[in-house]
């Protein structure tokens, strides 16, 4: 099944040999001896990493993380008990486009028995989106710290009682709640975003010590923070 799938996908990609090819994808297979760890021989999965390198040389791609790190054994799947572990999960970009690319990294996800691989691309034509319009977001009335803000309405009200445009009232009211509920948000999502990274960063030292240490306390550790996560 797997070799049909590389058969498959050379022959699509055909017409588009010519032009910028990105392929992300979990390829259920190591490239190298040094992506995987525990398990069957190598030898036992020639044949596909022999496809895998053939899709590569016949539109010139490179597997971006291993060019970009081509001494680290980092794994992107692992079994609980960490016995078997393999990088499965790919970016096989154009090697032209390597000149554009920042970074390339594995971070290990919460809510997967895989890895998410990640890269950075800066494209000279780049544009960069402003802010959208602002939409509220319905599950703010059931934040209680939101809520308690939102008795400040009534002296926004009292505020703008002076007009004698009912609609002009109507309007700067509805801008000081857009602002405090923005300026509220932002705050927020600063917080939770500070929270994530330091859990993220934790969890990403656990993994990079699972890969080479499968010891009982370090697999428990890791799974405490992956349930944090989550």
């Amino acid at each position: 099944m797997q070799l049909e799938f590389f058969e498959t996908l050379i022959s699509s990609l055909q017409k588009y040999a010519d032009e910028n090819i990105i392929i992300g994808s979990d390829l259920n297979c190591f490239s190298t001896p040094e992506d995987k760890q525990g398990g069957r021989p190598t030898e036992q999965k020639q044949r596909f990493i022999d496809s895998i390198l053939n899709l590569c040389n016949s539109f010139n791609l490179v597997d971006l993380w291993r060019k970009l790190h081509p001494n680290e054994s980092l794994f992107t799947w692992h079994q609980n008990s960490s016995a078997i572990q393999c990088r499965l999960d790919y970016w096989l970009v154009s090697k032209h486009l390597l000149p554009q690319v920042k970074e390339c990294i594995t971070t290990p996800a919460s809510f997967s028995d895989h890895s998410a691989v990640s890269f950075n691309i800066q494209s000279d034509n780049f544009i960069k989106r402003g802010p959208g319009f602002f939409k509220f977001n319905n599950s703010l009335p059931k934040d209680h710290c939101f809520v308690e803000l939102s008795k400040k309405i009534p002296q926004y009200k009292d505020k703008y009682n002076y007009l004698q445009d009912k609609r002009r009232c109507w309007d700067m009211l509805k801008i000081e709640i857009r602002s405090f509920t923005i300026c509220y948000c932002k705050k927020s999502a600063k917080n939770k975003r500070n929270e994530e990274a330091v859990l993220q960063q934790h969890f990403s030292s656990l993994h990079k010590l699972l890969c080479t240490n499968s010891g009982q306390e370090t697999i428990a550790k890791f799974y405490e923070v992956k349930l944090k996560l989550e």
